[in-house]
């Protein structure tokens, strides 16, 4: 909803200090929507260091999160802390196979 400029979204994204959202977070949006995207074809393939680095990742996302200064945002955190941990699981049972 950041890419959009949706109302709803300005404090729940980039520590709700934007009134609007500027071009460029926009765009940086944009690119993570590339990487969630890329995230889906490395378990399609079942792609262990690109697993591992989203892994890393997804917990980067959480840690920033909860450190954000929108309360909102900080909500956040719980998303990617499931992420983190649903990749995890995949890449243990890929290393199984």
């Amino acid at each position: 909803m950041v890419v959009l400029n949706v109302e709803w979204a300005l404090p729940r994204a980039a520590g709700g200090q934007f009134e609007a959202f500027p071009l460029w977070l926009r765009l940086l949006y944009i690119v993570n929507v590339a990487l969630l995207s890329l995230q889906i074809f490395a378990y399609a393939k079942q792609r262990l260091r690109m697993l591992q680095f989203f892994f890393w990742l997804s917990l980067a996302s959480a840690a920033v999160n909860l450190i954000s200064r929108s309360p909102l945002e900080r909500w956040n955190a719980l998303p990617a802390a499931i992420s983190a941990f649903s990749i995890f699981v995949l890449m243990r049972d890929f290393r199984k196979v």
